[in-house]
């Protein structure tokens, strides 16, 4: 999992959009989804929810929130809760289902006991 973390942070997998957990006073702060499978999580001050389509939204605390070092905390942010790793990027991202556009990109990973599934998709 070090070596998967370590390629995230240095921005060789798709990088993602996470979070201004400290200075926003919003309960949710972020809204975000994906297909193939369809995912969604949402993101507040202090937890993170992640469900895929047809199972029940797993919660748990943000336990580390902050930016990439060297980089503006609106350009690159990540975030771990329990088994959960995003990383989020502002940049333009479509769902890929839709004409819409959504201001932030993520990856999201989830790893439980030797299984990791990592998805990607998009945040407002």
């Amino acid at each position: 999992m070090t070596t998967l973390k370590n390629l995230l942070w240095a921005g060789i997998l798709c990088p993602l959009s996470a979070v201004s957990v400290l200075a926003e006073k919003s309960p949710q702060l972020y809204t975000c989804g994906g297909t193939e499978p369809f995912w969604s999580a949402d993101v507040t001050k202090d937890t993170l929810s992640f469900s895929v389509i047809g199972e029940e939204p797993q919660m748990e605390p943000i336990e580390w929130a902050g930016p990439a070092q060297g980089r503006p905390e609106d350009f690159i942010k990540g975030i771990t809760a329990g088994p959960y790793t995003a990383v989020m990027r502002k940049q333009i991202c479509s769902d890929g289902m839709s004409d819409q556009e959504y201001p932030w990109a993520i990856v999201m990973m989830n790893r439980t006991g030797d299984d990791v599934q990592m998805v990607e998709g998009c945040c407002r």
